[in-house]
């Protein structure tokens, strides 16, 4: 995995101190997003054909709070709702990735946190994006554990999965 730059370091600790902005909840998200340098649009409307709703994960690996274990964890236990993975890294964490998360309900996208900031209000990271089926933010906010993802997702899970199902 490649290290960060001492530059890229100072830029990535400014971008986590900044200050975490909700969501709007009348905003709907994007339906495609320039992820990555280069690639052009990547289609996000699978998130508005999710019936009981989609939850984005963005995070970083050159990031030390974020941890992808509770977003792992909060798949198995709602698994009628849709993700995506906004993963800024390599493509061995991506393959990664997508080797620990396969059979579950799942998209995973490299993705350059820079871009994505440009595109949508989120700009802290680990960030966690919950959306109705229409596309609108029920929840959004930091998460770096199952809790906090759980407790996110209950604006459109319910309230009768609190603990992660086991593996």
């Amino acid at each position: 995995m490649k290290q960060m730059t001492q530059t890229e370091q100072k830029a990535h600790r400014k971008f986590l101190r900044s200050s975490v902005m909700e969501y709007p909840a009348d905003k709907p998200f994007p339906l495609a997003l320039d992820l990555w340098p280069g690639d052009g649009p990547t289609d996000m409307s699978w998130i508005r054909s999710a019936e009981s709703g989609a939850v984005l994960f963005v995070a970083s690996t050159g990031c030390e709070a974020c941890r992808l274990e509770p977003a792992i964890a909060l798949m198995r236990s709602h698994p009628q709702l849709a993700y995506g993975v906004l993963l800024e890294g390599d493509e061995e964490a991506l393959a990664h990735l997508r080797a620990e998360t396969a059979g579950l309900p799942d998209r995973i996208f490299r993705c350059d946190i820079a871009l994505l900031t440009r595109q949508t209000p989120i700009r802290a990271i680990p960030y966690m994006l919950v959306l109705r089926p229409d596309g609108t933010a029920a929840a959004s906010g930091l998460f770096n554990t199952y809790e906090h993802a759980e407790r996110l997702a209950r604006s459109i899970a319910g309230r009768d999965a609190a603990k992660p199902a086991a593996e």
